[in-house]
């Protein structure tokens, strides 16, 4: 008897381990960090040493470097309306190729190479991933074409040979050219199984690969109520694809984090122009349909926002928080974890991420070890 109540006391401990240290049912508590600022809780040393960041990155076990980006010289204020030369994925602080800045003889990029590899080991340090983000709402506007594909992998694959734990696609303009608009509501969709496959071949199966997409990509048309954007159903476009390269969004990608921000609250039909738990519930239902929900990841901005955008306030992010975690999504994001308060608003977009980071990390680990 004693025995048998030893074995089943060691399998619960067990199980409580997997599921609080990244196992079976962890879930992605993610920040994006903007190259362009500094920490928001500095720690000690330098931004070259790791302790430097530790402070901003200690509740997230994902981070998603932004950005990299596909031209050379990114302009957030007016998007290059233009296609990707084909040469090289370029860091945006640099405006260097990737591969160059993360040389460490390249004495040239020294500065930001730095910055970026102490980055790279504080997460490793909080045994938190490291995410290369490409793309972001300053990069060009027509992406890459069909024929770009393999070369592009192979690119994506030499950068996660040098460094980091995966790679997230954030393309924010994949509708916005009436004369390529289908190619490019599809070229993810090529991407992603593409990528995949590379990563594999080439004993990378455990990198990461993550799509980060707007809250209407999975609604076509939108539901009553709802503002209707040229964007809409993006998201199905690409599955379209996936399923015609014999993949699917569950094959393909790891994570797919929905950005619930940057829009006004009224064309998603909330009250009092701030979004609601219903809000997010219906966004998460559209998603529902077309993927695992263990992939499906929910984005906040808990500050100041972009185009119309305004922040709900803490209560509402943390009953979303709960509904993430008691109907088995696959987790949270920010942006970003290291932004400071943006005038007019009074919000310190990077300190309010960091206090609901560290509340769902209490949550999803106590309710894990709740349901054991």
């Amino acid at each position: 008897m004693k025995k048998t109540l030893f074995l089943f006391s060691m399998c619960f401990v067990v199980l409580i381990c997997q599921n609080v240290i990244g196992g079976v049912n962890s879930k992605v508590i993610g920040g994006y960090w903007e190259n362009w600022k500094p920490a928001i809780n500095p720690g000690q040393g330098t931004t070259s040493d790791p302790s430097y960041y530790m402070n901003d990155i200690k509740n997230v076990n994902h981070i998603y470097y932004s950005f990299l980006t596909l031209v050379k010289t990114p302009n957030p204020d007016s998007p290059p309306v233009a296609q990707w030369d084909g040469t090289a994925i370029y860091e945006s602080m640099t405006q260097a190729p990737i591969l160059d800045t993360m040389d460490p003889k390249n004495y040239n990029y020294k500065w930001q190479g730095d910055k970026i590899r102490a980055l790279q080991q504080a997460c490793k340090d909080n045994n938190t991933k490291f995410i290369w983000a490409i793309g972001g709402w300053s990069d060009l506007t027509k992406t890459i074409s069909n024929e770009q594909v393999t070369f592009f992998v192979g690119q994506c694959v030499a950068l996660l040979e040098n460094s980091g734990d995966g790679i997230d696609f954030d393309w924010e303009h994949l509708s916005s050219n009436d004369d390529i608009k289908s190619q490019q509501r599809r070229i993810l969709g090529k991407i992603f199984p593409a990528l995949r496959k590379a990563l594999d071949n080439n004993s990378m199966s455990d990198k990461l690969i993550g799509y980060t997409t707007r809250f209407n990509s999975f609604w076509n048309p939108p539901p009553e109520g709802v503002t209707v954007y040229p964007s809409d159903g993006e998201g199905i476009d690409i599955d379209d694809q996936l399923k015609q390269d014999g993949s699917s969004f569950a094959k393909a990608v790891n994570w797919a984090n929905i950005m619930m921000y940057d829009v006004p609250p009224s064309d998603l039909g909330a009250p009092d122009n701030k979004l609601t738990l219903d809000n997010y519930k219906q966004v998460l239902s559209y998603f529902d349909k077309y993927m695992p929900k263990y992939l499906i990841v929910m984005g906040f901005e808990p500050g100041a926002q972009a185009a119309g955008g305004n922040w709900e306030g803490m209560e509402v992010d943390k009953s979303v928080i709960n509904f993430v975690q008691e109907n088995g999504y696959g987790g949270i994001m920010f942006w970003a974890i290291n932004q400071p308060v943006l005038p007019p608003s009074t919000e310190n977009t990077g300190k309010n991420s960091q206090i609901l980071a560290e509340y769902a990390a209490t949550q999803f680990t106590t309710k894990a070890i709740k349901k054991l």
